[in-house]
């Protein structure tokens, strides 16, 4: 019993270290953005340009695809319950809950885990493994600023913008779809969602998607860096960041919630 106890204790312990550390690179990766360097600030501008193409650009058919898919299915089951089709106020609500206020950034998140999360965890190990860290900062460059910083800036800018997709094909593209299977006229569906937005509505979805670019870059760059000289320990590295991310993005939706709409 004893063991058990103790087992639990040097873990939570573990964690809050984990927790802490985390919390500090984060904020050393943010300060960054309010200094200015000579050295390096071609290749920031370079990667930045190259991290927001692989994230968002190149992201858009899937992120179109599932906005597509998760619009029309909540339109369509939200207009066949309860006599909504009729109520088109409740039904603009419903919406504006659901896919503005919720899914949106929850659903973009989600995909920028599975396909940069992964990644930059991948490539900042190797980097480390490799010495690639190590060489850069004997170069006299502070490698979190050339490595990371334009990292977390493409992952926050393209996480933005994939929200902002999300949120416009979910709600038109689904409509379109739902078109065919509901009777609500298309004008008074609009002119719903316009009354039902207000102006917490579109910052705090903004907000939440911000939270969730540096929480994604930020953690998996701190677990890609802090891999040990193995390469065996990229694989559980990668999935220990992804679990993380998506725990981390949970837990700061639900509190931004509560303290905005509750």
């Amino acid at each position: 019993m004893t063991g058990f106890i103790g087992k639990i204790g040097s873990e939570t312990i573990k964690s809050a270290n984990h927790f802490l550390e985390l919390f500090a690179f984060a904020r050393r990766l943010l300060a960054l953005l309010f200094q200015r360097h000579k050295e390096g600030r071609a290749m920031v501008y370079r990667t930045t340009v190259k991290q927001i193409y692989f994230t968002a650009i190149q992201a858009l058919p899937i992120v179109v695809f599932i906005s597509l898919i998760v619009g029309s299915i909540i339109i369509i089951q939200s207009a066949g319950h309860s006599g909504l089709i009729e109520e088109s106020a409740v039904l603009s609500d419903v919406i504006v809950i659901l896919i503005i206020r919720e899914l949106g950034p929850l659903f973009v998140a989600i995909i920028v885990i599975l396909r940069s999360a992964i990644a930059i965890t991948i490539e900042a190990g190797y980097m480390t493994i490799l010495k690639e860290i190590d060489s850069i900062e004997m170069m006299g460059i502070d490698p979190v600023y050339v490595v990371c910083l334009p990292r977390l800036l493409g992952i926050t800018t393209a996480t933005l913008c994939l929200f902002l997709v999300f949120d416009t094909v979910a709600i038109f593209g689904g409509y379109a779809v739902a078109w065919t299977a509901t009777s609500v006229p298309l004008d008074n569906f609009l002119s719903g969602i316009g009354k039902s937005i207000t102006t917490t509505d579109i910052i705090v979805p903004i907000i939440k998607a911000l939270f969730f670019g540096v929480i994604i870059a930020a953690n998996c760059l701190y677990r890609g860096l802090n891999v040990k000289l193995d390469v065996t320990q990229i694989p559980s590295t990668c999935s220990k960041a992804a679990v993380e991310c998506l725990l981390y993005c949970l837990f700061v939706n639900i509190l931004i919630s509560v303290l905005f709409y509750l």
